[in-house]
């Protein structure tokens, strides 16, 4: 009976925190519309199965999320709240595995404090509401870890049975076939258990044979993720700096800045500093210790590979909040243990942190429900629809514009009916990577150099050309070239708007 009050009072607030943590990812999924990425995601999603794998070659994304992508919309249909959907799904579910990796490896208020933490940062919250990969990195990573440590530390009778290492396999196979920086992970993965097996300890044979299966199931896609880190176009971001890795450390619980939430990183860090210090204390091969601060590493890991090769982005870099909180609620245990005579003004201090980290979550809410800094494809659609006509052309001058606009013009559910094609002018004046090969063929004007003077003419047999850009090449087609052509009039030049960003459409027909 008194075992089975524990196990309730256990539950209870894992409850509590997987509703709360449900409620920051579901709610108002569908208030904001599809930014370029998600709308990339769907575009591939939509592809038949084989052709997936085509038109993801040359990206730097493994196309499993779009596999399960599109076995999700077979389920669920593709309204943006649906998109999302798998994503706030997994984020809910990392917090659920953080609760049960720490409960094991450092107890009950330890496992709520920890799974409380993942469940309100802003940056689970922000992965775990959009239409990618990143939330499912997340999991398939917090996973990883938590089996590899159990094959580390138990001893009980068939802790590393065929079905245990299965479980971490498909676990590790994950993070690799989902992002990049799961190849990453499984490094710092890799380095762990060899720590340990160095040191003779049990249950590194079943973990490595975990790593190599794993590893195994990612290799045919091995070599084209290779081409692109070495060979392909540039990624969009810069080459990071210190202020860039400091930013997501301080973003996984503060947000972004400015916001209430800053206020509670410095204490964060304290408390993660003394939680990583009390684990090593355990010893320096100890699989907690050594798992917990290499799931943390990541985030330096990735920021070191990418003064190499440019591919530094805070959303790849959700997977290393779970360790992180864990390292923080590891410090809050510690020193409660430490500070027996007053464990209820520790634990009264840990609730004011997460107040203030609360306040961070709920200005990156709003900020997300507000729609700010998206390209008008919405407003752009709506003027599109009434007023493109059978015979004409909507040329899509940036690919940023181009995904929202075709998941709005294209759904096969609920679609606006346009009664023209859309394509996209890969015109050379976007950054080198625009993420266009995933776009189809059919539906691409390839002109590295831009539209030559006398080929727009020649893209509508009988009726306008609508040239929308809505983002970044804005400026260019206010002074396009083709239009001094004296075979293309500018019928109208139409500015629209949402949110507070703007965008053009010009109307142009050949003379």
């Amino acid at each position: 009976m008194s075992q089975m009050r524990i196990r309730t009072g256990q539950i209870a607030p894992l409850l509590i925190i997987l509703a709360g943590a449900a409620a920051l990812r579901f709610v108002l999924l569908d208030t904001r519309e599809l930014f370029r990425d998600e709308a990339a995601s769907w575009l591939l999603a939509r592809s038949a199965w084989g052709e997936m794998i085509t038109r993801s070659a040359s990206e730097p994304y493994a196309p499993l999320y779009a596999f399960l992508l599109k076995a999700w919309i077979g389920m669920l249909g593709d309204a943006p709240a649906s998109l999302r959907a798998l994503s706030a799904v997994a984020g809910v579910a990392s917090v659920g595995v953080t609760w049960a990796w720490t409960r094991q490896a450092i107890g009950p208020r330890a496992a709520a404090l920890a799974a409380l933490l993942v469940a309100l940062s802003p940056l689970a919250i922000a992965n775990a509401r959009e239409a990618r990969m990143y939330a499912l990195e997340s999991l398939f990573a917090v996973l990883a870890w938590w089996l590899i440590w159990r094959l580390l530390t138990s001893r009980t009778p068939g802790a590393g049975s065929p079905l245990a290492i299965a479980a971490a396999a498909l676990a590790v196979a994950g993070e690799l076939w989902m992002l990049p920086t799961g190849v990453a992970a499984f490094a710092l993965q890799a380095t762990v258990v060899a720590v340990v097996a160095w040191r003779r300890r049990a249950g590194t044979r079943a973990a490595g044979i975990a790593l190599v299966l794993g590893l195994a199931a990612f290799v045919p896609w091995l070599p084209r993720l290779l081409s692109v880190a070495g060979g392909g176009q540039p990624f969009w971001t810069p080459t990071p700096d210190l202020t860039a890795l400091l930013q997501t450390l301080g973003g996984a619980f503060g947000g972004w800045q400015p916001s209430p939430g800053w206020v509670a990183v410095l204490p964060l860090a304290v408390l993660g500093a003394f939680g990583f210090g009390a684990l090593f204390r355990r010893g320096f091969a100890d699989p907690t210790a050594l798992t917990v601060s290499a799931g943390a590493a990541l985030v330096l890991a990735w920021w070191i590979a990418s003064l190499w090769r440019a591919a530094y982005d805070s959303r790849y870099l959700g997977s290393a909040v779970p360790p992180l909180a864990i390292a923080i609620a590891a410090g809050a245990e510690s020193l409660a243990t430490r500070l027996q005579r007053t464990p209820q003004a520790l634990w009264g201090a840990a609730a004011v942190v997460l107040v203030l980290v609360g306040t961070g979550t709920a200005a990156f809410e709003a900020n997300w429900v507000s729609g700010q800094g998206q390209a008008p494809a919405q407003a752009a659609s709506v003027v599109l629809q009434t007023r493109v006509r059978t015979g004409d052309v909507v040329l899509v001058a940036d690919a940023q514009s181009y995904f929202p606009l075709a998941y709005l013009l294209e759904r096969e559910r609920e679609p606006i009916e346009v009664p023209a094609p859309i394509r996209y002018w890969r015109s050379g004046l976007e950054p080198a990577y625009t993420g266009g090969d995933l776009i189809r063929r059919d539906a691409t004007i390839p002109r590295d150099a831009g539209l030559k003077p006398g080929e727009l003419p020649g893209l509508a047999t009988s009726g306008s050309i609508w040239l929308v850009a809505l983002t970044d090449p804005v400026a260019e087609i206010r002074g396009f070239a083709p239009l001094a052509d004296g075979r293309v009039a500018e019928m109208e030049r139409l500015e629209v708007t949402d949110h507070g960003d703007g965008g053009l459409i010009l109307r142009l027909r050949p003379t």
